[in-house]
């Protein structure tokens, strides 16, 4: 059997930014500007309101850049697993989260070679151990 890995920490970003034209594009634009790398990102809009999960490689930079636009940050921690590419992986991180009795604030997607996820959970030293047993 192989050796269980245990969630990597990644921090990260919850945002609650006004729904209009243009409002990610200038967040990421100054990210870029500041040289940060979005290492995922994801989020939806409704009722005038958009919410974004973002986790970068650069956490102070990121604070530097979101303290100038018009949003409601909050700093959380992001648990990053290792997902297999086939149906039924993410269910089986959910099942377990959920069965936990951990609530998921967000899930994001993490870009690169092999797909990852990234969770923020409502009690991250509690979601570490879990996501270690998968």
């Amino acid at each position: 059997m192989g050796r269980r890995m245990p969630a990597k920490v990644m921090q990260g970003f919850l945002l609650d930014v006004p729904d209009t034209p243009g409002a990610l594009h200038m967040i990421t634009s100054r990210l870029a500007k500041a040289a940060v790398n979005i290492a995922g990102i994801g989020g939806m809009s409704f009722d005038g309101h958009a919410k974004i999960g973002l986790v970068t490689e650069s956490t102070l930079a990121t604070r530097e850049v979101l303290r100038e636009v018009d949003a409601n940050v909050r700093p959380v921690e992001y648990l990053v697993v290792a997902a297999k590419d086939k149906p039924g992986e993410l269910d089986r991180y959910l099942t377990r989260l959920s069965e936990a009795g951990l609530n998921i604030m967000c899930l994001v997607p993490i870009f690169g070679t092999e797909p990852r996820l990234a969770f923020a959970v409502d009690d991250p030293v509690k979601g570490r151990e879990v996501l270690r047993t998968i």
